[in-house]
């Protein structure tokens, strides 16, 4: 299909990945941590020339299409709608989607419907009027509106489910959507005398609705929220992303709250790279998205115990996911929207402020109890000690573990030991298991003959490292079956026109591109030498050509016996040829 070819093409897969990858140049190439399973080291690396992507931990890779599937967990209809948007390019004709895909569009439509029928009747009905002087007091202005989809749910019974259903929506897509609910007298409207805060993916998809009733009422819940649907699931989104996505990336930090109104009032006294994790706790979905914008985080939570607890928490699931954590924790014992209003210097000195969370662990285990006393000293080592436990740098642990004693009064050696116990007694998380590539078991022969492929692929000059190779190996005697395919089919491509990788590439079977991808991407230690390629480039050309000459040499054998217990004459004449031929090639090795 040409049109792939234009979007790859228009398309810098380098580009599209930095957007949740932070790419660093690496000879011809560029890497990165994987955004796929959690890594310290990078080993996913991404080839601008060919428009590819490979990670040697845990085995995925493929183009921008697969990974965008990859990445938001979708079908490839949808992501060749996304890039050809992006590439402007115009599609024939629309591709072929599943039924859950087609599902998913229409309720992402009905919901960005929704959104603006919210939003028409905040702004410009009567029965909004109450809903605009509420947020005005708590100044939210109408650029803001505006720029977070602010709206509000009318007090009617049904408003919603009626617009919808004269848009000619079906009532049992209504239903799905979580926005309409059915009830002994028809449909219903589940937000009503609200006002709604939507939801969305980073793309800016409306996928589900927060409402915080506008008159406080006993009966009911101050904020309702969108059931799971097709689209929305708890905990897997973070409110305002789709808006401070930018700032975040640019500031490489991005500061996380409890909610809507805590990111709203700080967006407007400037704190721009915020958002909110609408729950008790950060969840590792979130963890996981946000890295791919910063790879560190400022954890603004209320300041009661409650808003403690989730900072805890959140800490663990951020440590899980290779986040660097810090905690604006000097905010008078406000949480973020009255600081926001009331004095936002004091809001953004506590995020300029912010402090390494072993340190706000300390100060707050010390804050809540006596270290004078015997009891005071256990609690507080019972809160601290585990967390030290699970520090990787020795110089990062040996420096709490002396804050701690000092503050306590006990020493180093004491707590080390207590450390230890608990370690072994308290289990803080779950990390997320790293996923590695299930590699299939290979022979020696087979792993260096991918070593030889990856040499020739790499080198300067591959027409020339293939003649280099193809004088010395037939790779018809190669053990490996898809790198003797490859081989092959790059002794016939140098033979023909200049070498070209892509053109090359696009002549191959598509079972065999990700072996040619990832020996393609393979890093090569003496790549930057050119001497110490040749070198080596040698070297495994003759150490290919060993093991082959020897397995003949075997392989003859075995048959020169069968055939002299055959008594077979002549056959036993002509092996024992081989084998002169095959000793004297060995000897000249």
């Amino acid at each position: 299909m040409d049109e792939l070819k234009q979007i790859k093409d228009r398309i810098s897969i380098v580009d599209l990945i930095s957007e949740s990858v932070n790419l660093k140049k690496a000879g011809r190439n560029f890497k990165g941590l994987c955004p796929f399973h959690n890594e310290k080291s990078p080993s996913f690396v991404v080839s601008p020339e060919r428009q590819i992507w490979h990670c040697f931990g845990c085995g995925k890779g493929g183009d921008i299409f697969t990974y965008l599937m990859e990445l938001d967990r979708m079908e490839f209809p949808q992501a060749l709608e996304i890039l050809a948007k992006r590439a402007g390019v115009t599609l024939s004709k629309r591709p072929h989607k599943s039924q859950e895909q087609h599902t998913r569009d229409k309720l992402i439509e009905l919901h960005h419907l929704t959104r603006e029928f919210y939003q028409y009747v905040l702004l410009s009905h009567r029965v909004g009027e109450l809903a605009r002087k509420y947020l005005a007091h708590r100044g939210v202005t109408e650029k803001l509106i505006k720029t977070f989809g602010l709206g509000f749910a009318p007090q009617q019974w049904d408003s919603l489910a009626k617009f919808l259903l004269k848009k000619k929506y079906d009532q049992q897509l209504l239903l799905t959507s979580g926005l309409v609910l059915r009830g002994n007298r028809g449909l219903y409207d589940r937000f009503r005398s609200r006002i709604m805060f939507p939801i969305t993916t980073h793309r800016d998809e409306t996928i589900a609705f927060s409402g915080r009733i506008l008159v406080p009422s006993d009966r009911e819940a101050k904020y309702i929220n969108s059931p799971e649907t097709p689209i929305y699931t708890k905990g897997d989104t973070l409110y305002g992303l789709s808006i401070t996505k930018d700032a975040i990336r640019k500031s490489g930090q991005a500061v996380i709250m409890e909610g809507e109104f805590d990111v709203i009032s700080s967006f407007r006294v400037g704190v721009t790279n915020v958002v909110a994790i609408k729950g008790s706790a950060l969840t590792q979905a979130q963890a996981r998205l946000i890295k791919r914008f910063s790879e560190e985080i400022v954890l603004a939570l209320d300041q009661d115990s409650a808003g403690i607890e989730a900072a805890k928490r959140g800490i663990a699931v951020a440590e899980s996911q290779g986040l660097e954590i810090k905690v604006a924790a000097d905010l008078h014992g406000k949480d973020p929207d009255e600081v926001a209003k009331t004095h936002p210097e004091i809001l953004k000195e506590a995020l300029k402020k912010n402090m390494p969370y072993y340190d706000f662990l300390i100060a707050n285990a010390f804050a809540s109890h006596n270290p004078q006393e015997a009891y005071g000293k256990k609690k507080i080592t019972d809160e601290v000690l585990p967390w030290l436990a699970h520090i990787e740098n020795v110089v990062v642990q040996s420096h709490y573990l002396t804050l701690l004693s000092q503050k306590l009064g006990m020493s180093e050696e004491k707590l080390s030991d207590l450390m230890q116990r608990k370690n072994k007694q308290t289990k803080l998380f779950v990390a997320q298991p790293q996923q590695t590539a299930q590699v299939k078991q290979q022979s020696p022969e087979e792993v260096i003959e991918e070593h030889l492929l990856a040499l020739v692929l790499q080198s300067p000059d591959v027409s020339g490292a293939v003649t280099q190779v193809g004088e010395r190996v037939d790779p018809s005697d190669m053990r490996h079956p898809v790198i003797k395919q490859i081989f092959m089919a790059l002794i016939d491509a140098i033979s023909t026109v200049p070498f070209d990788i892509k053109a090359f590439a696009s002549t191959l079977p598509a079972e065999i591109l990700p072996t040619l991808d990832r020996l393609y991407l393979q890093e090569i230690e003496v790549q930057s030498d050119s001497e110490l390629f040749t070198k080596e480039l040698e070297h495994v050309i003759f150490a290919v050509k060993k093991y082959i000459v020897r397995r003949k040499i075997d392989e003859t054998s075995a048959k020169l016996a069968q055939a002299q217990n055959a008594e077979q004459v002549e056959v036993v004449q002509t092996l024992q040829q081989e084998m002169e031929k095959y000793t004297h090639e060995l000897k000249l090795l």
